[in-house]
């Protein structure tokens, strides 16, 4: 066999695997709820002292899950010989949202009070262009 022939035979099986394990090529990124645990440090003053105290929270914010389609082709415009189109599934937009932490310790002694501190959260996700 030539080269060339061999290099559209691997070429060909090789998409063949793509498209037999990813049959649907569609994009499958959700928003979902999910619990998590805040841990914060914060300065306060205490009884005339400053104090570093230990907040934490658990709440329920939403995050971004699932798979998104991309793929990577042989090209002869590109000066490394592919083509990339590698897509994640990341926040369409965000929001700032205030969290109440109502257990703050210091030294291990809980310390009254209420104390705010702010998240940002996906309002909904998608599949975009991936990004560090």
């Amino acid at each position: 066999m030539s080269l060339l022939i061999k290099e559209f035979f691997i070429f060909s099986v090789t998409i063949l695997v793509t498209m037999a394990t990813f049959p649907n090529h569609a994009d499958m990124c959700q928003t979902l709820p999910t619990e998590i645990e805040i841990v914060k440090e914060i300065r306060v003053e205490h009884l005339g002292r400053d104090l570093v105290l230990s907040c934490v929270a658990k709440i329920r914010v939403n995050k971004c899950e699932g798979v998104c389609v991309s793929s990577v082709s042989p090209s002869v415009m590109n000066h490394r010989g592919l083509k990339k189109d590698c897509k994640c599934c990341r926040e369409r937009e965000l929001v700032s949202r205030d969290i109440v932490l109502h257990e703050c310790y210091h030294d291990g002694e809980l310390i009254p009070g209420i104390r705010q501190t702010q998240v940002m959260e996906p309002v909904d996700c998608g599949c975009y262009e991936c990004h560090n």
